[in-house]
């Protein structure tokens, strides 16, 4: 659906989205990275689920998905500066795992692989921008059923039909002093 500008309208998406996140449920969306099962960071309950369904499925990814570089600085003790030049020189997505998270509920906290994906999809920016706090997203590609999720989940439907090939992100742990390991090029 467009509007009479030609830009996508998925304003209605976002409103349920973000209704059905506030209400301690989940959403699931086609991104640039596939299918994701998203919900509120700062949702204990709804985190501990995500945590749960990683554990089960060793291969899917788990991230914290903002709308900016700058969003990050509210849950990280300290950014270093490299962060930002890594943002804005990656030619693909990219996740930075960071040490000294903060602001986050215990069970992000807990798990030590948890990095920050910045999207470069408007509906995922505008989503996130919109939320003002992070995502805690999944990457299974598929759907996971209501039944798995609960009953406050929300399919968005703006791009459901479209296919996208999706891209494996580069995967960077920063630890203290600017240690830096590469764990998916």
């Amino acid at each position: 659906m467009t509007n009479s500008t030609d830009k996508p309208d998925f304003r209605i998406d976002i409103s349920k989205a973000i209704e059905s996140l506030q209400g301690g449920g989940f959403m699931q969306f086609n991104s640039e990275f596939g299918w994701l099962t998203a919900c509120d960071a700062s949702s204990e309950t709804c985190c501990k689920k995500l945590i749960e369904f990683k554990e089960k499925h060793s291969n899917w990814d788990l991230f914290l998905l903002v709308d900016s570089t700058s969003r990050i600085q509210s849950y990280v003790e300290v950014v270093p500066d490299i962060v930002w030049d890594l943002f804005e020189i990656s030619e693909k997505p990219l996740t930075v795992i960071l040490d000294g998270l903060k602001n986050m509920t215990p069970e992000v906290l807990m798990s030590s692989n948890i990095g920050f994906r910045i999207s470069n999809e408007t509906f995922a920016t505008n989503l996130c921008s919109r939320m003002r706090k992070p995502l805690l997203c999944l990457t299974p590609d598929i759907i996971i059923t209501e039944n798995e999720l609960s009953n406050k989940s929300y399919k968005v439907t703006y791009r459901t039909k479209e296919k996208f090939k999706p891209v494996l992100p580069s995967i960077i742990k920063l630890g203290t002093g600017n240690e830096i390991k590469i764990i998916r090029k």
